[in-house]
């Protein structure tokens, strides 16, 4: 790093540099899934695992789905740190298949990992109306 000089009077500092950070688009193929939300500055968002981990299963089930490499494409396998999607990821996700992006993802019910009381944890049902409710 250059220091900065006193010139007659005039402060001069030098210019830094900064990298290129690379933004992101809806649809893009990274970090081992797809992008389905980005934050307003392209900088930060969601991915979606390529492969469906499957509608319709109970709770504890999709627990087991996300920790089972075996339901993850090569990419997401490279991956530690997914988790089963919080009650708005979910919303986020259905409007996004709605929005007719890559997102391939049945009809049905998804298990969120939103708790509604201490038996029960919130479910998005991937359709038209993205209706939520709560379930076993």
């Amino acid at each position: 790093m250059f220091p900065a000089t006193l010139l007659h009077d005039t402060l001069n500092i030098p210019q830094i540099q900064t990298m290129s950070i690379p933004k992101h688009t809806i649809g893009e193929v990274f970090g081992g899934g797809i992008v389905y939300y980005l934050t307003p500055d392209s900088l930060h968002g969601l991915i979606a695992e390529i492969i469906d981990q499957g509608a319709n299963i109970s709770w504890y089930d999709a627990q087991d789905a996300v920790n089972f490499s075996n339901n993850y494409s090569a990419d997401r396998k490279k991956i530690t740190d997914w988790s089963i999607p919080t009650k708005n990821e979910l919303n986020l996700l259905n409007a996004a298949k709605n929005a007719d992006t890559v997102i391939n993802l049945a009809n049905g019910q998804y298990r969120s990992s939103t708790e509604w009381n201490y038996q029960q944890a919130w479910n998005q049902y991937f359709s038209s109306s993205g209706f939520q409710n709560y379930f076993e």
